[in-house]
Formats: C-alpha cells, structure tokens, sequence
C-alpha cells in the first residue's frame, strides 16, 4: 500500500513535522521544544500547534505548557488500523498457508499497534498434531515471546535502552529470562540474525521462532510459528529461511 507522491505544501508539511515530533516524545514538548527540534519561529510553531489543538490533533496542558497528541487521532486511528490490518491480512495469508502445509505447523500473522502485538490472524497446522491458538486481538508479553521480542529489537536505540531499563520481565515458566542483562543480550542477538526464538517462555513444551515485517527501517509486525517444541526444533533450519522469505514478499505486496 503507498501513498501517492507530489510537491508537498509547506505549512501542511510543518504540521505533520510538529505532530510527529510531539508523537515521539512520552511527556509531550513545548513550544520552544519544537522549534528547537525543527528549527522553526516559536511564533510559526505556536499558530499551527493552535490550530491542530482547534482540530482535535493535539492536547496542551496548561499547567506544563506541553503540548500532546489529542484524541482525533484515536477515533480517526481505528479506521485506519483496520484498514491496514484487512490489507496485511490479504498479503499475508497465502504465504502463511503455504508455510503451514510443508511444515505442518500453525502460522501466525501479528501485528504492532501502540507498542503492543495483537495476533491478525493464524493459518491453522492442516493435521493439527497440536492446539496453541490465541484469542485474535489478544496482546502479548513482550519478554517471552517471538513477536515482543522482535518489537523491542527494532526499537530506535535510545527508545529500546530506555525500555529495557524500565520494564517488568515477570517469570512465566522456569525458562523466561527474568535477568535484565541477559534479556538485553537477547535482544541484540535476536537484531543481529534477523530473527527470534523462544524456547518454552510462555508455556512449558511450547517454542517458536519469529521474524519481522520491515517497510524500510519501520517495524509493522511480525511472522511467526509456536508449535510444541519437539516438533519447531528439528525444522529451524528449514522453516526460517521460509519465514523470511515470505516476510519480504509480503511487505512487498504491501508497499506496490
């Protein structure tokens, strides 16, 4: 899916620069934040913050002066969400499919949403050797899972140290990594090889091996297969080729 190409309009551009701006920020930026950032007139920033507050795209706090995200991009995100998520589906599905017959092993497509992972949709094992299907919509643990963990690995750096710093890792089974630095290890392993694995982290006798959804350096969602783990293990080095090639043909669909 793309968006169509032309000259952009100058103040509609600084608009969206500022909504941006403010979007990757948690606390929120002020004024003069903004046009520190985007090297802009206080004034010019004030008059387009005014009018996207009028509009319901942004929220300032008059006790702070910080200027937020407002609530039009809740109601207006929905639509889009679901949108994007019927399209992800449509390019995914047949891949999934296939994965899942020559392995006999269920597929799962999950996507991100608000720095969380909600399961899109599952291409069922056809002999059904097994039963692990999650309710769809249903978000994950991003500490022992395939999907969370490639979440955190295609984080903007400074964004992933802050939330491996600040982040619980509660012990589900005697295999999840509990220890920061270990999971922080983890996290950069699984970046460098371009994939994830889990090794009973969720569920004792359950694994699974993940990889990403990029359109260019934006993490989407993920690709990924859990199966009981005398099945997965054996099939690693077959099923993840697999999965990556697919991820790019997707993501490819996606973008044309």
């Amino acid at each position: 899916m793309t968006a169509g190409k032309g000259k952009p309009i100058q103040s509609v551009q600084r608009a969206l620069d500022i909504v941006d701006s403010i979007g990757g920020s948690r606390e929120g930026l002020t004024l003069r934040e903004i046009s520190g950032r985007l090297d802009l007139n206080e004034n010019t920033v004030r008059g387009l913050a005014q009018t996207l507050v009028s509009c319901g795209y942004l929220m300032r706090n008059e006790e702070t002066g910080r200027y937020h995200l407002g609530l039009s991009f809740l109601v207006n995100g929905r639509q889009v969400y679901d949108e994007y998520v019927r399209f992800m589906r449509t390019a995914a599905y047949p891949h999934m499919v296939r994965i899942a017959e020559e392995f006999d092993l269920s597929v799962w497509l999950q996507a991100c949403l608000f720095d969380r992972i909600y399961t899109v949709d599952i291409a069922e094992a056809p002999d059904k050797h097994y039963t692990y299907t999650p309710r769809p919509g249903s978000n994950v643990p991003h500490h022992a899972t395939v999907s969370g963990k490639l979440h955190i690995a295609y984080l903007p750096e400074r964004e992933r140290d802050t939330l491996l710093q600040s982040m619980d890792y509660p012990k589900l089974t005697d295999h999840t990594i509990t220890d920061p630095g270990l999971f922080a290890r983890e996290i950069q392993k699984t970046r460098e090889r371009g994939y994830s694995l889990v090794r009973e982290e969720t569920d004792i006798g359950m694994s699974g091996v993940g990889v990403p959804l990029l359109e260019g350096e934006h993490f989407t969602g993920t690709l990924s297969i859990v199966a009981p783990t005398p099945l997965l293990i054996p099939l690693l080095g077959g099923v993840i080729p697999k999965l990556q090639q697919a991820a790019d043909q997707i993501v490819r669909a996606m973008q044309s």
